[in-house]
């Protein structure tokens, strides 16, 4: 290492398999065509083949390399070279609540929303799309960290949002309630 894989037109996802029986580190990293960093993440090894991956828009590159202080086996290559656009919905209901979101979009018009239950393919929907419209139902559960960040950088680069969350308070000190002009009050259950 470290390798390289060049892509004659952009993708918005690569995914390997990385493993070391001696352990160490392997880290991913995709580039856009100017050069310019969209997105690096690091896995510690194992004898056990682990995934990793990097999502974005716009990517022609993608470097990877490893500590190991032996040999290291990538294997598993998966690639996406389209992401959505229209409008995202995150939908995440509790137990049986009902889904309001998508008969009100049908009833406005917007009958080709793109729908996802759960906060890895919300992530993934998000960074690799080109988005109009983003609306985030989070009655049943709340954005992990990474959710939250594509959702910030949604905002930073000019992205609307609806937001309709119950647990703001797990996000009161993330910078997607200020990017949105939302201020945390007191919690649900309060």
């Amino acid at each position: 290492g470290p390798q390289t894989v060049h892509f004659d037109e952009p993708i918005v996802y690569f995914r390997a398999s990385f493993g070391s029986t001696a352990g160490g580190e392997a880290t991913m990293t995709a580039y856009a065509e100017d050069g310019a960093l969209i997105d690096s993440r690091t896995i510690s090894l194992s004898g056990a083949l682990q995934p990793l991956h990097v999502m974005g828009r716009g990517i022609t590159r993608v470097v990877f390399d490893s500590s190991s202080p032996v040999a290291w086996v990538v294997d598993d290559i998966c690639i996406i070279n389209e992401g959505g656009s229209g409008i995202l919905v995150l939908m995440s209901t509790c137990l049986d609540s009902a889904d309001f979101v998508s008969p009100a979009l049908v009833n406005l018009g917007y009958a080709g929303a793109t729908l996802v239950s759960n906060p890895w393919e919300f992530e993934f929907a998000i960074r690799t799309g080109a988005w109009d419209l983003v609306i985030v139902d989070s009655y049943g559960s709340g954005l992990p960290p990474l959710a939250a960040d594509a959702l910030a950088d949604y905002a930073v680069n000019g992205g609307r949002i609806i937001l309709s969350a119950y647990n703001l308070h797990e996000y009161s000190d993330h910078a997607i309630l200020d990017l949105i002009g939302v201020e945390y009050g007191a919690p649900y259950f309060t």
